[in-house]
């Protein structure tokens, strides 16, 4: 298997967080919407409560919306041609156990029928990455990932 492009894989990723970013905005609009039209009535504890389990849901989303934003100022920041033998934030790492772009944790990308996993520099995997360069071994839970290459 051949190993995808940097900047193709960081654009993968980008487009699917930025799908993530508009999901929770518009459920957040929808939220908010209804939650207008509740606060209108003045039926009584049923509606409190029901604006109350709107409120703590609008917070639930605000929170992953952030979190969301954050991941792509991370994916943002990775320098598509920036191209070391050493793993570093914003390597793309073949191993014998897959394909790792390390930079954000946003989960798994396909590109070119190739599924790479997006994972935070600050992953028990990454840090273990880190500093190694081709042919080096690292061991997670008892996991053997061989460095195949690095971009």
């Amino acid at each position: 298997m051949s190993l995808p492009k940097k900047q193709d894989v960081i654009a993968a990723a980008i487009s699917i967080v930025s799908q993530k970013i508009e999901r929770i905005k518009a459920e957040l609009d929808d939220l908010n919407d209804g939650n207008a039209q509740n606060s209108k009535s003045t039926a009584g504890d049923k509606h409190d409560t029901e604006r109350a389990m709107v409120h703590i849901e609008i917070e639930k989303l605000s929170k992953s919306l952030s979190v969301e934003y954050a991941i792509l100022n991370d994916l943002e920041q990775i320098k598509a041609d920036n191209v070391n033998s050493v793993v570093s934030n914003g390597s793309l790492i073949e191993t014998s156990r897959g394909i790792f772009l390390i930079g954000a944790a946003c989960g798994k990308v396909s590109v070119e029928s190739a599924s790479i996993f997006c994972i935070s520099p600050y992953s028990p995997l990454a840090k273990e990455l880190i500093g190694k360069s081709s042919g080096e071994r690292v061991i997670i839970n008892a996991n053997i990932f061989e460095i195949i290459s690095v971009q």
